[in-house]
């Protein structure tokens, strides 16, 4: 009997050894299939380079409403926030945006209002109220919105504000199909208006259009021609006339003219208007186009500094993000301009004209272009609303990029709770409304336990439930549907994205939903790269979620929130896309991931860039009883 199960026993363990090599070789089986075929997918597919997504501001708008509107004036109040650092320069800007009848969505006005310069520390915002005037000529129904930026022109933010409905004169002259040549070139090839074409100085850029006279009357008009260097936040370099053009009413003729080119290499935008030489008002919806003087330059693109003053023996830290040559990206039509490197160089003066530390120069070269600099200064004398002199130069110390930066020096809020302040995404006056309006209601409700106790009617048990429907209450009213959350990105060709997280229960550093609940997500695109090959950009929204072992895996599917092409006319329908999709049926730890890939004109997958937004899936706050 011993020996039969001493034989049972090695056919067990035989089988088992069988299993484990039958085992061993169908993974080594399955190894070798699929990471022989995926080394073959590999080769053959295009390179592919993936990047990481840079942040280089913080700075947003948010509470944006229409205040009140008197036919073409309008009056808008909005708060503009900064998180991270000092923020200098900062440029805001209203406007129009009318929908085509393709459904594609264009910029037919913007004010910037340039003189009103203004600094931000960190977690720092103010409050704007501003009238914008719209044209005389818009009638019907536009969205207006609020950009802001910087002086250097880049681009922070941009959000909707609503839809007005103005009742102008209509008397306008059309601009229909425009595109910019380059005078004498071979083939009469076409550009986009906001491709970014890079043209030499000795060549001319032409602008090409069908002028379509939309009035009853015949009009003279000329083009007003304002020049900005980079963006519509840029500086004006340059404002000049046309020639006139005689239009009959009705009359649609072609017509072209020269966009006058400035002498320093450096990307320029043009915003083309045409006036109305006899009533001397534009009469025509604006006009953007964008090119590039080739030749070696560079861009200050944004400085942050950790404070906004400094007392002697303090260390100033500094984040700083700039790019080289201008005609320096792909596809350009005669090859980039090498930068073989420079300095920048940084002086800190206060308000009184004195140095207040020796100056910084830091090398800069290809290697560390597009990327961010971190940077520190030491300080020997108090340094009171700083002046800030930047400056990059070239290996032989040709100047190529200038900025002046002023900073008003005042405590940061980090620990304080004043008026502007945000606080769990809310504005500290809505705290103050809301503790007032929680206040009436204790009051209401101690009166009402006092008559109970009076009457003798009311438990012990009673008066707690009492007290923790008060605490629901001011909680619930704190943090119910409190203000969006933003942030923004800018992937490795410098398009920018600004994504608003719009229904999250509070902020506290980190967004709260609810299990089962949708994330409303704005995502806004803003184009300013130059190129001359058309390549697609898609852009995907993926939740993840934090597992047991603590890896981070997929939580429903991708959502496509961008699909547009390279040269900065988006194939969808609008400049605001919104979306909604799930945060996660469970409680715990996630985070959003934006995906940005390219294509080129072949289709093949060159690359890709990411960026993550973290949340948290909670549980909702639970209702009192308050029966026995």
């Amino acid at each position: 009997m011993q020996d039969l199960t001493g034989k049972r026993k090695m056919k067990t363990k035989k089988r088992k050894l069988k299993n484990i090599f039958r085992l061993t070789a169908m993974l080594l089986f399955a190894f070798v299939v699929l990471f022989g075929l995926g080394s073959n997918a590999d080769a053959a597919e295009p390179k592919k380079i993936t990047t990481k997504a840079v942040t280089v501001a913080t700075v947003n708008v948010y509470n944006q409403k229409i205040v009140s509107q008197n036919n073409l004036d309008i009056t808008v109040s909005f708060d503009i926030t900064n998180e991270i650092g000092t923020q200098a320069g900062i440029m805001y800007s209203i406007g129009l945006i009318a929908e085509e009848e393709d459904g594609t969505q264009k910029i037919i006005h913007q004010k910037v209002y340039s003189e009103d310069v203004l600094s931000l520390v960190e977690r720092d915002s103010i409050s704007k109220i501003i009238t914008y005037s719209a044209p005389s000529y818009v009638k019907g129904r536009y969205e207006l919105f609020v950009q802001v930026g910087n002086s250097n022109g880049l681009p922070f933010g941009i959000v909707p504000v609503g839809k007005v409905e103005f009742n102008g004169n209509g008397e306008q002259v059309s601009a229909l199909g425009c595109f910019l040549t380059i005078d004498g070139e071979q083939g009469l090839k076409k550009y986009e208006l906001l491709q970014g074409t890079d043209v030499e100085k000795n060549e001319t850029l032409m602008l090409n259009c069908e002028i379509l006279n939309n009035l009853d009357r015949q009009i003279s008009i000329m083009p007003i021609i304002e020049t900005r260097l980079r963006t519509v936040f840029g500086k004006n370099v340059s404002n000049e006339k046309g020639a006139q053009l005689d239009l009959e009413p009705g009359q649609k003729t072609a017509w072209k003219f020269v966009i006058p080119k400035l002498t320093e290499p450096q990307a320029y935008q043009g915003n083309i208007n045409f006036l109305d030489i006899a009533t001397n008002e534009i009469i025509s919806s604006n006009i953007t186009a964008r090119y590039v003087l080739r030749g070696l330059s560079a861009t200050i693109q944004n400085v942050v500094f950790d404070k906004s003053g400094y007392e002697a023996g303090e260390i100033a830290k500094a984040s700083f993000f700039w790019s080289a040559s201008a005609d320096s990206f792909p596809g350009s039509r005669k090859g980039k301009t090498q930068f073989t490197g420079g300095n920048l160089r940084i002086l800190m003066k206060n308000s009184e004209g004195q140095v207040c530390g020796p100056e910084k120069i830091e090398r800069v070269s290809a290697e560390n272009d597009g990327k961010i600099i971190n940077l520190e200064m030491a300080i020997t004398a108090k340094c009171t609303n700083p002046k800030i002199a930047v400056v990059i130069e070239d290996g032989a110390g040709l100047v190529l990029a200038k900025n002046d930066l002023s900073i008003i020096t005042k405590n940061s809020p980090t620990n304080a709770i004043n008026n502007n302040e945000l606080l769990f995404g809310i504005n500290a006056n809505k705290i103050f409304v809301v503790s007032v309006i929680v206040i009436i209601v204790l009051i209401v409700l101690s009166g009402i336990f006092l008559l109970m106790l009076k009457k003798r009617r009311m438990k012990m048990m009673d008066t707690a439930k009492m007290l923790l429907l008060g605490a629901f209450l001011f909680s619930s009213l704190l943090f119910a549907n409190n203000n969006a959350k933003a942030t923004n990105f800018t992937d490795a060709e410098g398009a920018s994205y600004d994504v608003y997280f719009t229904n999250s229960h509070y902020y506290d550093g980190t967004l709260h939903y609810y299990p089962g609940e949708n994330m409303t997500i704005e995502f806004i695109t803003n184009f300013l790269w130059c190129t001359n090959t058309i390549k697609d950009v898609y852009v995907y929204a993926q939740a993840y979620k934090k597992s047991f072992l603590g890896l981070y895996l997929a939580s429903g599917s991708p959502v496509l929130l961008l699909d547009g092409d390279y040269s900065g006319t988006p194939k969808t329908t609008s400049i605001f896309n919104t979306i909604s999709m799930p945060a996660g049926s469970s409680i715990g730890d996630y985070y959003v991931q934006f995906d940005v890939s390219y294509f080129d004109s072949a289709d093949n997958y060159t690359y890709e860039t990411a960026f993550n937004m973290p949340y948290l899936v909670v549980n909702p706050p639970v209702i009192p009883k308050t029966g026995t």
